[in-house]
Order: C-alpha cells, then structure tokens, then sequence
C-alpha cells in the first residue's frame, strides 16, 4: 500500500450575496407585495453578478433598477445604474423587465426604485495541509 492518507478537507461553497434594499415607490401597489416578488428573482439577479465577478473579482455594491409597473401587472420598463458595470446593469433591467406582477389596486402606474446590493463571496479561510504520518515519509 502506499501512504495516501485518504483524508479530506472540509469545502465551503460561498456564494455572492444580493441584498435588496428599501425600495421607493409611488403608486397603489404594496411595498411588501413587489419585495416578495423581487426575492422570487434572486437567483436570477445573483446569476447577472456571477457572470461579471467571474472577470472582475473585486467588483462589488449598489445597483438601483428604476422601473415602472402598469395596471396591469407588467413592467413597462427599467432601467438600472449605479454599478458601474453595464452587462451587469442591463441583466439585471432585464431580469426586472420580465417580472409579472399583480395587478394595481386602482389599475394605474407604480414608479418603484430598488437598490440591490451585490457583494463578492468572503474569501475562505486557507485549510491546513493534512500532516504525513511518519511511514507515509519519503
């Protein structure tokens, strides 16, 4: 037999955070109601970020999408900035853009601002090497 150990070092996945923010909204749809939609998204949102962090590692903060939602559940538009990073922007508009929401109490338009906050994985901690055991010595 040889002296491989066999032994394993514990893996952390980490993964980078998204954090939705308060938004600000002007129209007769709830707060809460366009947040639970949103965290329905959040998979999708962090996947915008991945892609770009794959080409900037250090690429981190803020993006506020800027969208409107009719009557009807749908958004008209979005528009996203702050970033710095306009693939990561425009996906994330994008992401926004295709969202279905309920319809408005009133049937009119809702102006909303939300901040996403995006940040790296914190990096893990080096393992040690495992120790030779003194037969497994060269």
């Amino acid at each position: 037999m040889s002296g491989a150990s066999g032994a394993f070092r514990p893996h952390a996945v980490t993964v980078p955070t998204v954090t939705i923010g308060a938004p600000a909204a002007a129209g007769s749809l709830d707060k809460n109601i366009i947040r639970r939609y949103l965290r329905r998204h959040l998979d999708q949102l962090r996947y915008c970020y991945e892609k770009r962090l794959l080409a900037n590692r250090r690429l981190a903060g803020t993006v506020t999408v800027h969208f409107t939602i009719n009557g009807d559940g749908r958004v008209l538009v979005a528009t996203a900035d702050g970033l710095g990073d306009t693939e990561v922007e425009a996906c994330v508009a994008q992401v926004i853009k295709a969202i279905e929401f309920p319809r408005t109490d009133d049937g009119g338009m809702v102006q909303i601002n939300y901040p996403f906050t995006f940040a790296p994985p914190e990096a893990p901690a080096p393992a040690e090497e495992p120790a030779l055991s003194e037969e497994a010595q060269p």
